[in-house]
């Protein structure tokens, strides 16, 4: 739990050197940009080296690498998921220590998502909170394929944000050949250029209750095609804590900001938190639902800080009191989660060095 912990602080050293000691050539993007480095730069590390019983699926993963190394080419490209498989297979001419294949996954899956961070972070702090109170954290340390499929759906954002279609459907099919619940991203090029806005919250609201309402009827039309989601029920999910999450920052997202400086990026991001709402709304029925949601909740750390900047001058106050509330609320609950149960099983903490 403390290395976790360790986590938190990070970034606040960049922050706080840069508020108290000014060094030539240093602005505001310096720090900022310098706080997301040290922050991903400890947790690839930490997700790089950790041990095979750090992460639920880790041990069924470094036997799935000794299966594929064994398989001829045909056998591994009829997988159901054979990106993964072939990836096994090409590590396993080079070597067999499954620890290689541990590392370079960690860094597919973490350095698309630091770079957009990197490059989009209005408030540093509140941003980290904000990503270690998401599942995607959590993932990191144990699902592999779902994980990098995760990072090929922030590579989609970028080549949308640039309007690069071909390049968009190439690398949603590459992430679906990772994981099947990556075909959600196929909606998020025509979801980012939507222009959902203030006025249209009202028929939101309705189509948000109608996909609650129906959230079985509509799960079970889906559910032919990813037989891997059967109808499993709620476990221990915190579905419905999360849902109210997710309804709060939905309405926050649509109240606060002035829509007039809000630029069409912020729209668009603002559209994936409606779409990680949506699928929430399924959580309660099976929990695997929710990982379909992890493709728009990544971006939930720098879309809310973003709509905190454009706040309107009626809801300023209400803006800046919701970083401490953030800030407070969400380190206090990843520690006290760490400390009371144990996510995806990634606490306690070893590196692979100390398995024994």
């Amino acid at each position: 739990m403390l290395i976790y912990s360790f986590l938190i602080t990070l970034p606040l050293v960049p922050c706080l050197l840069y508020r108290f000691v000014r060094f030539k050539g240093a602005n505001d993007d310096t720090h900022k940009k310098a706080a997301m480095f040290l922050f991903f730069s400890v947790l690839l590390v930490l997700v790089a080296l950790r041990a095979h019983s750090v992460g639920r699926d880790t041990s069924n993963y470094a036997v799935a690498f000794k299966r594929f190394s064994h398989w001829s080419f045909q056998r591994v490209l009829t997988y159901k998921e054979p990106a993964f498989s072939l990836l096994c297979k090409g590590l396993s001419y080079l070597t067999d220590d499954f620890q290689w294949l541990v590392a370079i996954s960690a860094f597919i899956s973490i350095y698309p998502i630091f770079v957009l961070y990197k490059n989009e972070v209005e408030f540093p702090m509140t941003t980290v909170v904000l990503f270690l109170m998401l599942s995607n954290f959590y993932l990191l340390f144990s699902g592999m394929r779902q994980a990098i499929a995760v990072s090929l759906g922030v590579i989609a954002y970028v080549m949308t944000k640039r309007k690069k279609l071909i390049p968009f459907i190439l690398i949603v099919v590459l992430a679906f050949l990772f994981h099947r619940s990556a075909m959600i991203l196929g909606l998020m090029y025509p979801l980012y250029n939507m222009r959902i806005r203030k006025r249209s919250l009202f028929i939101v609201v309705i189509v948000m209750i109608l996909i609650y309402v129906f959230n079985r009827q509509i799960f079970h039309f889906f559910q032919g095609i990813i037989q891997d989601y059967e109808d499993i029920g709620n476990k221990e999910t915190g579905a419905f804590a999360m849902l109210f999450l997710m309804i709060i920052f939905s309405i926050f997202a649509f109240v606060v900001p002035d829509e007039s400086r809000m630029d069409s990026d912020t729209i668009g991001l603002r559209n994936f938190l409606l779409m990680a709402t949506a699928v929430q709304m399924f959580a309660p029925l099976n929990y695997l639902v929710m990982r379909m949601g992890y493709y728009y909740l990544i971006f939930l750390p720098i879309t809310l800080p973003k709509i905190m900047k454009e706040s309107s001058d009626r809801w300023r106050q209400v803006a800046a009191a919701a970083h401490y509330v953030i800030l407070v609320f969400f380190a206090l609950r990843f520690l006290l989660t760490a400390a009371s149960s144990n996510t995806l099983d990634i606490f306690p903490y070893r590196f692979f060095w100390e398995m024994v």
